[in-house]
């Protein structure tokens, strides 16, 4: 077969993948950048492939070329000279729109246009595509859904009327209404608050599981790439690639000084990122809805030894912690009693998120929910110690080239294990401490009353 045959075959393959939003693999071949006037070029004979349906992050320090050179793949920049092959088929040889509309692109505040609504926003790609009235209705009603915004709530709201978060999700959407092969995200997170920016991180795995597209996803936020990427690629300037890998394989063995100090300490808690809710036998805490009364969840508590159950709305959804004796009151309206749930996880969420949401509410357990807030079971503290001790890492000590150390945690590796630990020991005698004074504390009220 010639030549001219395999690329005629390779684009018709690529065409018809981009028509079934079948993801594809890209393979960069030694493309360079080269601006005119600068000295050095600024993406250097850069080569990597790609594999079809996995995320690949960019990870670098600000101006290393990590965004020039994803600006490549769909020709936002062209290469001074080497070839992005897109599902076999050479990028140079497409026409540059019919290439743009079949990459989804998401950038940093969402990118939105300003006068258009929400659901304007997310259909125009299949309009200028020329897609039926039904298939772009019923496409756009799938992406709300998706990305979990309420359609009848949102689709008519304009840009400047959603939170940060809201239009990346939009953003979100907008790229992925094509149903295109690749998805391209330029720091889509980075001007967001922490909160929101870990919400949209497990968002976007969910969405992925669902889709599976080819991401390229650009960072500066080593933590970033190690909890989205099946491959992270650590970039030097000129885009010289430092190391490329699994997650964990980056973080348990770092090639060189450079990649070391761009991980940062802490390395072992890190790699909780790449151990997932789901990987957990979830504790089957005790939980009852308010029809149900009392007496069952109390005779759970006796059974299996727990001083709280967990209150959940019709919806099974989590509301509120209420101690044993709190129930035996058998209160009238059990929704104000209690302490309220202060957050929840995700099957995807990582144990790194899920151990934060814990210590921010000082419980040592977060519920965790499905895709609908439905209750599933409880996260403990002392599960994530286990994960974490059961990771490793090869200490600096050990590891060749290695520089001075400062800390133990970077000798060792072991010392991130001992401050959970020690955080578990402080939750309970803080949840010791409640206990002791829930008695005295409804014997006071119960004087007040009598008193009133």
């Amino acid at each position: 077969m010639s030549s001219t045959e395999t690329t005629s075959g390779s684009r018709k393959a690529l065409r018809e993948a981009m028509a079934a939003g079948t993801a594809v693999e890209i393979d960069l071949q030694a493309v360079t950048k080269q601006y005119a006037g600068s000295a050095a070029p600024a993406v250097e004979e850069f080569s990597l492939t790609i594999p079809a349906g996995e995320i690949v992050v960019f990870v670098g320090p600000s101006g290393c070329g990590k965004t020039t050179t994803m600006r490549m793949i769909n020709r936002l920049v062209r290469p001074t000279s080497g070839r992005v092959l897109i599902g076999g088929a050479d990028a140079a040889r497409m026409k540059t729109d019919d290439l743009r509309r079949r990459i989804g692109y998401v950038v940093q505040q969402a990118g939105l246009l300003p006068h258009l609504t929400v659901r304007q926003n997310i259909e125009t790609v299949p309009r200028l595509l020329k897609w039926k009235s039904s298939r772009i209705n019923a496409r756009s009603s799938e992406l709300f859904e998706l990305v979990g915004l309420d359609e009848d709530e949102f689709a008519d709201r304009f840009p400047r009327e959603l939170s940060g978060g809201q239009q990346q999700r939009v953003g979100v959407a907008r790229a992925l209404a094509a149903d295109p092969p690749i998805l391209l995200m330029d720091e889509p997170f980075g001007a967001l608050d922490p909160i929101t920016r870990d919400r949209l991180q497990s968002e976007l795995l969910k969405i992925q599981r669902r889709v599976r597209k080819t991401i390229v996803f650009v960072t500066h936020d080593i933590d970033e790439a190690i909890k989205l990427g099946d491959r992270v690629v650590v970039l030097k300037e000129r885009s010289r690639i430092a190391q490329q890998g699994p997650p964990d394989e980056i973080l348990a063995q770092p090639a060189d000084r450079y990649v070391r100090s761009f991980i940062g300490g802490g390395a072992a808690v890190k790699r909780l990122h790449l151990v997932r809710v789901e990987d957990l036998d979830l504790e089957p805490y005790p939980a009852f809805t308010e029809p149900e009364g009392y007496d069952a969840i109390i005779a759970q508590l006796d059974e299996r030894g727990y001083e709280y159950a967990l209150l959940l709305d019709h919806h099974q959804r989590p509301q509120r912690w209420l101690h044993r004796d709190e129930l035996q009151d058998r209160p009238g309206r059990p929704d104000l009693e209690g302490q309220a749930v202060q957050g929840v996880v995700m099957a995807t969420t990582t144990l790194h998120d899920a151990m934060d949401e814990m210590l921010s509410s000082g419980t040592g357990v977060v519920p965790a929910v499905d895709d609908r807030g439905g209750y599933l079971g409880v996260v403990r503290l002392d599960q994530v110690i286990d994960a974490l001790e059961g990771v490793h890492v090869t200490a600096v000590a050990e590891q060749e080239d290695a520089t001075p150390v400062q800390t133990l945690a970077e000798i060792t590796g072991e010392l991130d294990a001992r401050e959970l630990r020690a955080a578990q020991k402080l939750l309970d005698d803080e949840q010791a401490a409640r206990e002791r004074t829930a008695p005295a504390d409804a014997q006071a009220a119960q004087s007040e009353d009598e008193s009133a």
